[in-house]
């Protein structure tokens, strides 16, 4: 790292392959040049400014203390390891460099923004500070499409800690500023505030405004030809295309779902797909076998790597063929999962699971655990805060199911 004026002069200039009377020029002589690339000597402000002119930089990276190569390198190295949740060393990375006193370069407000990221991953109260800094340098230079994504930011933290009506008030307030401002962002955080307002839309309740909004931006993108998202938002439709028996249309998303498949042969996409297949054959079609089938498959393609959405399906179509003991196994095997930090839609998918073990065990003539149980799934559906209703009256009609038995 260059800790010194010349030296940063000397490495710019070796970095673009230039001699020092490229640099010098007429404006200077060439044994000055390397005096003050030697730090021999200290060039007048009149000299620097020729200096950064002829080397096609901005003063400032040349008074800086880390020259702009380094910190861009920086950046790369940082956006590498936050993209593999190694948020503990990149704040040992970036710490040195960064004071929340200011920022004064794009590339100091952009290790500001990875450096806040971390802290917020790692649970350290001070990542605001940080944000703030980024977005304060990027507000002074008017460059929006970099504080769009520290928005985004902020609305994924209000979802994170399931403050849904703030996510969506927030996103709602930033995206009448940017139109208000007559702000075109970039596609990609265009893509992002549509993405993230049908999740805030589902999650505050307003299920049939969030499907507008799903048909919309397909359209939307499949027009700008960008598949941001796409899978989610043909998950999205599926489900609430069986949730409302409008199977046509759940079985047209279906087939968009595979063609993107195909198209990308992304294994997590994959997976989703036999897991919604699966879902559809137990909860729609009650065809257990062929749901079996599916999540044959989604073991398969995970080498065995058993996810929460094969063991899920598993159970409840062993429970369907009758298969209760081999039901449990399997409901089991999924309590050993850490599933705390999945969204609403999912825990409203998982936590029937316990209303299907309390079946099961009805059915084996264990009726006293059949009750705890059903009444766990309406605790634990009760934990949500807009639980989709759907499987909640599943998870409700259950207990009333079994309760009254127990009176008869």
């Amino acid at each position: 790292m260059s800790s010194t004026l010349g030296s940063r002069i000397r490495q710019i200039r070796k970095h673009q392959k230039k001699t020092l009377t490229d640099i010098a020029g007429n404006h200077l002589t060439k044994g000055m040049l390397s005096l003050i690339e030697n730090d021999k000597a200290q060039p007048s402000m009149d000299s620097l400014h020729h200096i950064a002119k002829v080397l096609g930089v901005e003063i400032n990276t040349l008074l800086e203390e880390h020259s702009i190569y380094d910190l861009r390198k920086m950046i790369l190295n940082a956006h590498e390891l936050y993209k593999n949740r190694a948020f503990n060393e990149v704040i040992q990375l970036l710490e040195p460099y960064l004071s929340v006193e200011k920022v004064h370069s794009y590339e100091l407000a952009t290790l500001a923004t990875v450096y806040a990221k971390s802290l917020y991953m790692e649970k350290d109260k001070g990542w605001q500070d940080y944000l703030q800094l980024a977005e304060s340098y990027f507000q002074s230079m008017h460059l929006y499409n970099e504080i769009a994504p520290l928005d985004l930011f902020k609305i994924a933290i209000f979802m994170w800690e399931k403050k849904y009506d703030q996510s969506l008030a927030y996103l709602r307030e930033k995206r009448q500023e940017y139109e208000d401002a007559h702000i075109e962002l970039d596609i990609i955080h265009e893509l992002g505030f549509r993405y993230h307002e049908v999740g805030c839309l589902i999650f505050v309740g307003e299920i049939e405004e969030a499907l507008s909004k799903v048909d919309e931006n397909i359209i939307y993108q499949t027009k700008h030809k960008h598949f941001y998202r796409m899978d989610e938002y043909y998950r999205i439709a599926i489900i609430f295309s069986m949730i409302d028996q409008q199977e046509e249309r759940m079985i047209h998303y279906l087939t968009k779902l595979d063609l993107l498949c195909d198209l990308f042969e992304d294994k997590n996409m994959i997976g989703f797909s036999l897991f919604l297949k699966a879902h559809i054959y137990n909860e729609y079609y009650h065809d257990y076998t062929k749901a079996l089938t599916f999540t044959d498959e989604l073991q398969k393609l995970f080498d065995d790597d058993v996810l929460y959405i094969e063991e899920l399906e598993t159970g409840k179509a062993l429970y369907g063929l009758g298969q209760y003991e081999k039901a449990l196994l399997s409901f089991k095997d999924l309590e050993q999962k850490d599933l705390g930090s999945l969204l609403e839609l999912d825990q409203s998918l998982l936590v029937p699971r316990y209303s299907y073990q309390a079946l099961c065990y009805e059915k084996l003539g264990d009726h006293t655990k059949a009750v705890t149980l059903a009444k766990k799934a309406q605790v634990e559906m009760k934990k949500l805060i807009k639980p989709i209703e759907y499987y909640n009256r599943f998870v409700n009609e259950t207990y009333k199911q079994l309760t009254e038995q127990k009176k008869a």
